[in-house]
């Protein structure tokens, strides 16, 4: 919600609701439980309703059916990650980040640094992948690891770039007058050293019909010390 924030450029109010439909379980239960609601009214505002990831859709079916009754003269539903295989109700989400599988992944990590890492690879695709059209985020497993790949159909990263480019470095990356990775390496290094210290691995490489592609490797269990 922050980083959707910082690239509004009207005039926002924000309010927050705290909605629950998995109790104790990984599956929604389909009782819906509301927390905390709205302190603001809803009454003839243009309402975007943002999630961080939609499944199967009960919760929020209860919960758009609720807020249309209160009167917003528009209402959208936007969302970080989306589920559409496991979709039970019909909730049609208006902007879609990525699209996920159908899994529930429980993976040992610091969620925080792990989030930081992805947002620290997609902003450097948005500022320096030139030409860019797509931008995708996949996660999934093999074997006993979890494995996140984020892709584009930019410029690319300079072949004499590629084994430096998670060293971080001030240098820009000129390669012609429209395609230039400027500074990539910076975040590019903060994020080596995070999935370094959780025991993972990540790479970069240019795709062969144009577009770099980043990729991380994660344990799904925890290693035992020695």
């Amino acid at each position: 919600m922050c980083e959707l924030a910082k690239r509004i450029t009207v005039p926002v109010t924000m309010d927050f609701m705290s909605v629950s439909s998995y109790g104790d379980g990984t599956q929604s239960s389909g009782i819906v439980k509301i927390a905390k609601d709205l302190d603001e009214s809803l009454e003839g505002k243009d309402v975007i309703v943002v999630e961080d990831i939609v499944d199967s859709g009960r919760t929020l079916y209860y919960l758009l059916d609720i807020l249309r009754k209160r009167g917003p003269k528009s209402m959208k539903l936007c969302t970080l990650l989306d589920k559409p295989d496991r979709r039970v109700r019909d909730v049609h989400v208006d902007y879609v980040g990525f699209n996920i599988p159908d899994e529930f992944v429980v993976i040992p990590m610091d969620a925080i640094l792990i989030q930081q890492v992805l947002i620290n690879i997609l902003e450097n695709a948005v500022q320096h992948a030139k030409g860019m059209v797509h931008l995708g985020l996949k996660v999934f497993l093999v074997a006993d690891k979890a494995v996140f790949e984020v892709q584009d159909d930019g410029c690319g990263i300079p072949e004499e770039k590629l084994k430096s480019v998670f060293y971080g470095s001030h240098e820009a990356y000129e390669v012609s007058s429209d395609c230039k990775r400027s500074n990539a390496g910076i975040g590019l290094a903060v994020c080596a050293t995070i999935i370094k210290a959780h025991g993972g691995k990540i790479k970069a490489e240019n795709k062969k019909n144009g577009g770099a592609l980043f990729r991380f490797y994660l344990d799904m269990e925890e290693k035992e010390q020695a």
